[in-house]
């Protein structure tokens, strides 16, 4: 064993203090310039980055989601009320919606292991709900 003092040392990186904080935050609670900063911070170290990169993603396409939802909800109201059946179509409604949550998490672990790009990731449950939304219309268009 060999002990050398050396009077200074240069550290090669610059470590900020915000850069410790985020290591106890979890992905969800973090905003997206957070994200941003964070996900280019692992990947300059080298460092394992899918979690924080999907979860960017993921909040950059809560708008889109917010619209397909919407999209999703016109079949639903495009019929009548007074045709009976409300309560087939509350239903319809929570399962879809459950499914869209199921697919968004689906494809969230797909990331994370890194068969999916999280870009893909985060968008492909959106556009896959808005071709059903659009299939739903068709056929609620149709049988009118």
């Amino acid at each position: 064993m060999e002990v050398i003092h050396t009077p200074r040392l240069v550290w090669g990186k610059h470590l900020d203090g915000n850069i410790f904080g985020l290591l106890m935050v979890k992905p969800e609670y973090m905003s997206l310039q957070e994200l941003y900063h964070y996900v280019e911070y692992l990947k300059s170290n080298g460092q394992t980055y899918k979690i924080f990169d999907t979860a960017f993603w993921s909040k950059m396409f809560y708008p889109l989601a917010i619209l397909v939802m919407l999209v999703l909800a016109m079949p639903f109201a495009y019929q009548s009320a007074r045709a009976g059946g409300m309560a087939i179509k509350i239903f319809c409604g929570i399962m879809i919606g459950i499914l869209y949550y199921a697919l968004n998490n689906i494809f969230a672990f797909m990331s994370v292991l890194q068969s999916v790009p999280s870009f893909i990731s985060a968008l492909m449950p959106s556009l896959m709900m808005l071709i059903l939304a659009s299939i739903a219309m068709w056929w609620v268009e149709r049988r009118s």
